[in-house]
């Protein structure tokens, strides 16, 4: 039976969605028929974002009735919707999933955390561990939630061990979804929302990120900003004693149930797995050399992953662990993406906005970067999905970006890395739901929630700045044009 609370939104949300409606409808009649179109795109991804922000309908669903309205008024091709099936980001991510069910059937990545946080003698060194595996893991596994599947049993086997040090646990329980997050950026396939971008900048025109540029760039990011949560979470919700308290994980076990091999060494099979995977990280890596794209590396590892007596999953097995619905909605919005750009709505908004601004001015660029990273920071308070929200973002930091002669192509790097922070509620991002509750206790709440992000954000601010100012400048990534 359909859940109608999932319609429930409250009541103030809607004036000002329709005093925009209004405000369209006037100024619509002085324009001409092109322009009357963009407006109505606009409308129709004002009413998308507007439902994303302020109901319980699934994103994907919502992304979908949109694409569906576009093609109804005439404002989308179908021709879009089916063409984003065929993008080779969408194979890309397939394909991927597929590695990443291997790695998870063989319990490789819990085998790999066991051993490696044998090596903690206290719970700073467990925190630093851990947050170095998780940031690593960003190269198998795509997605956060993902990661968050694979890093769980990881969580339970710590939380058993150290079940009476409830401080600890807390800390652990935050760490991990926040280092999941954190560390995204580090990667091209960490987030759904990093396709998005580099597929949005590829229809406007613009140089695509590789899988190699990305990491060049987003590497460093993700680990200073992760190293820093770390200590962050240690000072708020650990003491000094607690920080310094010996540790004896040299019992640790934390292989699930499906898992092959002992605790104790790798099997054959695991090896055979460590094997393609070194593979398929040195094609990515290597690719200015044998010009074999990305995507169809991790086809050829994909299907390594499901060859009999070479991988370790049946094909059947890795295709039903693909989130389709993750990937329905990335072809909805790249459909809603295209139909934003060529109706002109983007341009049209955007001039409307800043007509009156004096664009000219010679501290402007440096105002509207910090805008765009604040806004960016902020825009999970109303948009929890992250991909939804490089969908409302990146768009228009592409379109603004020129006329402050800023870069593109970094100001949408930059939007997608400051999107990454979306700490504030357990409705922000998945992996906080995730560790929020086990099966038998509450691990945090939501005032350590508001507590961490309240000092996270303006680390975060000073962080994106630096790095936008002058690290990604020195990386070979322009700020300014």
């Amino acid at each position: 039976m359909f859940n109608a609370s999932l319609l429930r939104f409250p009541l103030w949300s809607v004036i000002p969605l329709l005093v925009i409606y209004v405000a369209l409808a006037f100024s619509a009649f002085n324009l001409d028929q092109v322009q009357q179109n963009a407006i109505l795109t606009i409308g129709v991804f004002l009413t998308a974002t507007w439902l994303w922000i302020c109901t319980k309908l699934e994103e994907t669903y919502i992304a979908l009735l949109a694409v569906f309205a576009l093609i109804l008024t005439g404002n989308l091709n179908e021709e879009h919707l089916y063409q984003a099936w065929g993008q080779d980001l969408i194979w890309l991510l397939i394909a991927a999933f597929v590695i990443a069910a291997g790695v998870f059937k063989t319990g490789l990545a819990t085998y790999c955390a066991s051993q490696l946080l044998k090596y903690a003698h206290n719970t700073r060194t467990l925190c630093y561990l851990l947050t170095i595996f998780i940031v690593l893991s960003v190269f198998i596994i795509p997605s956060t939630s993902g990661r968050a599947a694979i890093i769980l049993p990881i969580f339970l086997g710590l939380a058993e061990i150290l079940k009476h040090q409830t401080h600890i646990l807390k800390a652990l329980a935050l760490l991990c979804p926040s280092i999941i997050l954190l560390s995204a950026i580090g990667s091209y396939l960490g987030a759904g929302a990093h396709l998005i971008t580099n597929q949005i900048l590829v229809e406007q025109g613009y140089p695509a990120f590789s899988l190699l540029s990305w990491l060049w760039l987003g590497f460093p990011f993700a680990l200073v900003s992760s190293l820093a949560c770390t200590e962050l979470i240690l000072g708020l919700f650990t003491s000094k004693n607690e920080r310094s308290m010996p540790l004896n994980l040299s019992h640790l076990n934390v292989l699930n149930e499906q898992a092959v091999g002992s605790e104790q060494k790798l099997s054959a099979l695991q090896k055979r797995i460590i094997c393609i995977l070194v593979l398929i990280l040195g094609l990515w890596l290597t690719e200015p050399l044998h010009h074999i794209s990305a995507t169809m590396v991790a086809i050829f590892g994909a299907l390594l992953m499901v060859t009999p007596s070479v991988g370790c999953i049946k094909f059947s097995q890795a295709v039903k662990t693909v989130p389709w619905a993750l990937l329905m909605f990335m072809a909805a919005t790249l459909a809603m993406g295209a139909a934003l750009i060529e109706s002109g709505a983007i341009q049209l908004l955007t001039h409307s906005i800043f007509s009156k601004f004096d664009i000219q001015h010679p501290s402007a660029s440096i105002i509207f970067i910090v805008l765009m990273i604040i806004i960016s920071l902020l825009s999970h308070l109303f948009i929890q999905s992250r991909s939804a929200r490089s969908v409302v973002l990146i768009p228009i930091a592409i379109s603004l970006a020129p006329q402050f002669q800023v870069s593109p192509v970094a100001m949408a790097f930059i939007s997608t890395a400051a999107a990454g922070f979306c700490h504030s509620l357990t409705s922000s991002a998945k992996p906080i739901a995730i560790f929020h509750q086990t099966e038998t206790q509450t691990m945090f709440n939501a005032h350590d929630l508001l507590k961490l992000s309240f000092y996270l954000a303006p680390i975060m601010l000073v962080l994106l700045i630096i790095f936008s100012f002058i690290v990604w400048p020195m990386l070979g990534m322009p700020l300014l044009l």
